[in-house]
């Protein structure tokens, strides 16, 4: 008895040694005050809300220390230096995506091995773009996007928005087009806004200059429309429009080709309803009139064709038509082109005497050309599992630029004459692979309630799927939006390395239409989240993969399915890593952009809302004694769109937890939202994310 005792003893002290050697992470001090609110008679808990506070001195220490302790640990990762050297492989191209405005191309210039801010121009499609001028910052320190640019009329200006160091606040600069010479215009304060020229200015949005000390994360308010006159200050722009009576309203405007209409689409997010205005200056009006007031639906005015415009809709129309509407009988609605019974209707450009409109038909899309009077002329179809990335043209000639690729497959640009649909030029991305050697298969993975739900598995040809084949699952699931299936040298290599890559298609995207964005929005949010549980469970019971050897990620809505769903299951995978994610649904919508989202999460405020934003919210919903995967939590700096003490405060609870698996925050520095700024920037973030991910598969 005394031996079995013993015998007893020395398993468990040889227990307790493995889940302490596998709980030795001595993480940065998270303090814990105690605090709460109520709502609606509910307690809810927030211990980590001096994160919040971005500014504090103790704050910007706890992040410092939770950086050096990431670094540290991610350094030490085995096989960095493989990875790194077949990531640099993988990302080896180049390639120029034009943009067609007037007679004149223009495009930014991607290069893998360079940072660059630089705007190119070409008048002809068959000519090598030439350099026009370059945006980089006064410091070295400064990493400068170019977010979009816009010529106008008299072709002699490019307006062109551009930011620092990833933020959402914006400048606009204004280039002279021959010479590439700026000229002095300089405008502040521009976040969510678009480039509308008239005449001798243009039309803009902005905001109040906020204050530097909070512009990171104060509330987005009272923003306002403004005309700028070439050549004068800011400060004598006029004062086109604005809702003080909604101060969450966000305008874009927008001008007709020939600059006959004012188009201003407001989207009010309290209200969950947009309302688009017009004005016309042919018939001498001054004032700005409702064109379609309170809607819930999707509506897009392209351009006009003399005293109509063409709207593209989803009302009375699933798959979205296109109609004709007359502003001076703004309830009468000619349909220009029907709704497709299957294929979703995605876009249209204009060009000069065509109309090209892409559609999508399950996993193909395709494009249709109509002529001015609706009728059907021709068709031109991708391959399969290709995504149409670009459509650009100019109502001044019939010159259609394409662009299109997948996840392994890098961007080919095609330039189409549709005045005889023939390809005058064809670019491919020159890269040291061949893309032949990949291949899709598409399953449906069954939910909980009965519904299916698409998944692409991307791998390559040579690849055997079984349980011991690694898994890489994303997911992005929001806003109507599905994750664009585009070339990702990230996912190449993984590819590569003998993975596989899986995609979810869940309720809230727009893999099937719009119901089932619709169901997956507001108070139906948990069905996404559930439908991702359900997708990866079903890639396990149906032995295409094993969970010690399956990883999810999922940025900004994906990173909180992602987070979400490991809480709900904590046993789901093997690693999850969110990426600029929200994940206090409670306090989300009293920073920056949170009050921009309350259509699709609800607000809590509203009883119901608040109910299903707090049973799923993923800080709220971590326990102390649940087992939750490894993670490695990324964010950013300078995100003012997802603010990063989500992340925090995140990190802080799972770390305080007594779960076994590791749990690291990494902030990319000098960064916003769409994370790293220039390609050493881009490798490291890498490197650092599957090095993390296979570290812990050979665990």
């Amino acid at each position: 008895m005394k031996a079995r005792i013993n015998l007893c003893s020395l398993f468990l002290c040889l227990y307790i040694g493995i889940y302490a050697q596998k709980k030795a992470y001595k993480y940065p001090e998270s303090k814990i005050i105690p605090q709460a609110d109520t709502f609606f008679n509910t307690p809810v808990s927030d211990p980590y809300r001096w994160l919040e506070n971005t500014n504090s001195p103790e704050t910007k220490e706890w992040i410092q220390q939770q950086c050096r302790f990431s670094e540290k640990h991610l350094a030490k990762l085995s096989g960095r230096i493989g990875i790194k050297e077949e990531l640099i492989r993988a990302s080896d191209f180049s390639y120029q995506l034009p943009y067609k405005w007037g007679k004149y191309f223009l495009s930014d210039y991607y290069n893998s091995r360079i940072n660059s801010s630089v705007l190119l121009v070409k008048n002809k499609y068959h000519k090598d773009f030439s350099y026009l001028c370059d945006f980089a910052g006064k410091y070295a320190n400064e990493k400068t996007i170019l977010k979009d640019c816009r010529i106008n009329a008299g072709q002699n200006i490019v307006a062109c928005i551009t930011s620092k160091n990833g933020s959402d606040w914006c400048e606009i600069e204004l280039v002279k087009l021959r010479s590439g010479n700026k000229m002095k215009d300089r405008l502040k304060n521009i976040m969510h806004s678009s480039i509308a020229w008239k005449g001798d200015g243009f039309y803009y949005s902005r905001y109040r200059a906020p204050d530097k000390r909070s512009e990171r994360i104060v509330l987005s308010e009272n923003q306002q429309v403004y005309f700028h006159k070439i050549g004068s200050a800011q400060e004598e722009d006029s004062l086109v429009f604005q809702r003080s009576e909604s101060p969450l309203s966000v305008f874009t405007t927008e001008t007709t080709y020939d600059e006959r209409f004012l188009i201003i689409d407001e989207w009010c997010s309290e209200e969950r309803r947009s309302t688009t205005y017009y004005r016309d200056f042919a018939a001498g009006e001054n004032n700005i009139k409702p064109l379609n007031s309170h809607y819930d639906y999707y509506f897009s005015v392209i351009d006009n064709i003399k005293d109509e415009l063409l709207v593209l809709t989803n009302h009375k129309a699933y798959n979205k038509r296109a109609v004709l509407i007359n502003p001076r009988q703004p309830n009468v609605w000619k349909t220009f082109i029907p709704e497709d019974p299957k294929a979703m209707l995605m876009g249209i450009v204009m060009l000069k005497d065509k109309i090209v409109a892409k559609y999508q038909l399950k996993n193909k899309q395709f494009l249709i050309f109509y002529d001015y009077s609706g009728n059907v002329l021709h068709k031109t179809d991708f391959m399969d599992d290709v995504n149409c990335t670009h459509l650009s043209g100019w109502r001044g000639d019939n010159t259609l630029v394409v662009a299109y690729e997948s996840y392994f497959m890098p961007k080919v640009i095609v330039y189409i004459d549709a005045e005889n649909y023939k390809i005058n030029s064809r670019e491919s991305t020159k890269v040291g692979f061949d893309y032949t050697e990949y291949e899709v298969k598409n399953i449906l993975a069954p939910a909980r309630d009965s519904v299916f739900i698409p998944v692409k598995l991307f791998k390559k040809k040579s690849t055997i799927i079984s349980p011991g084949t690694p898994y890489l699952v994303h997911v992005y699931g929001g806003y109507g939006n599905n994750y664009e299936n585009i070339f990702n040298p990230g996912v190449l290599y993984f590819l590569q390395a003998g993975g596989v890559f899986a995609d979810v298609g869940v309720r809230g995207s727009s893999a099937w239409g719009e119901k089932w964005y619709e169901d997956g929005r507001e108070n139906n949010k948990p069905n996404c989240i559930h439908d991702f549980i359900d997708a990866v469970n079903f890639l396990v019971k149906s032995n295409y993969a094993a969970r010690n050897k399956l990883a999810i990620t999922g940025s900004s809505h994906g990173g909180l399915v992602v987070a979400a769903a490991v809480m709900k299951q904590p046993d789901l995978c093997k690693v999850a890593i969110p990426i600029v994610g929200v994940y206090d649904m409670i306090r989300a919508e009293r920073y920056t952009s949170g009050g921009y989202n309350i259509a699709e999460f609800g607000t809590v405020k509203d009883k119901k809302n608040f109910e299903v934003l707090y049973s799923y919210s993923p800080y709220h919903k971590v326990n102390d004694n649940k087992n939750y995967p490894a993670m490695l939590i990324m964010t950013s700096e300078f995100d003012n769109r997802v603010i990063p003490m989500h992340s925090y405060k995140l990190a802080a609870a799972l770390q305080a937890s007594k779960g076994e698996n590791q749990v690291l925050l990494r902030v990319e520095g000098q960064a916003g939202h769409n994370g790293s700024i220039g390609y050493m920037d881009w490798l490291d973030e890498m490197t650092d994310f599957y090095s993390f991910i296979f570290n812990q598969f050979n665990d």
